[in-house]
């Protein structure tokens, strides 16, 4: 689990990586398939940095969301008022504990 939320995480810190809306992106912002993707929400990154270990990233899913005070992770991505910086911080949070 912890290697899945690093590897989330240094995907994700580019900023062009992250995205809302839908688990992946393209190139042209549109809705794709994970093999087509330039860009994820937060969930969505666990998948690409980690397509076979599904045990790892139910984990790192869990953990995530329990560090949001009841709010899903997919809601918390999408919020009008979440920023790149707090998808890392969380992710930060996350590794840290």
């Amino acid at each position: 689990m912890t290697d899945t939320l690093k590897r989330t995480r240094e995907y994700l810190t580019d900023p062009k990586h992250w995205t809302k809306g839908e688990l992946f992106r393209d190139a042209n912002g549109n809705p794709c398939f994970r093999t087509e993707a330039s860009c994820a929400c937060l969930v969505g990154a666990t998948v690409l940095v980690d397509p076979l270990d599904a045990a790892g990233r139910r984990d790192a899913y869990e953990l995530l969301d329990s560090l949001l005070d009841d709010m899903p992770l997919v809601v918390f991505n999408d919020l009008e008022t979440t920023t790149h910086a707090d998808v890392l911080a969380l992710l930060d949070k996350a590794i840290g504990s």
